[in-house]
């Protein structure tokens, strides 16, 4: 039982056809990961902007929450009065 180690053109036209799938396959990969840096760079923008959003929302609500207690506080010195 011997082994043929001959290479015929079919051998040699399938080996290219591999080798270049694999460097499409990477290509288009890295291709799709740049879009996808930039996508995940803007949602990043995106998500601190939103951040600052809610700490200015968080601080108006403090200061209502203030002014709240201090209606409240007036309107009891008003009963107090009456």
């Amino acid at each position: 039982m011997s082994v043929d180690w001959a290479l015929g053109v079919g051998d040699m036209v399938t080996f290219v056809a591999i080798v270049a799938a694999g460097f499409g396959i990477f290509w288009t990969m890295r291709g799709d990961l740049r879009v996808l840096s930039t996508r995940v760079g803007a949602i990043e923008d995106s998500m601190g902007r939103c951040t600052s959003i809610l700490v200015r929302v968080a601080e108006q609500q403090a200061r209502l929450d203030g002014q709240s207690e201090r209606i409240e506080r007036l309107e009891a010195q008003v009963d107090k009065m009456k």
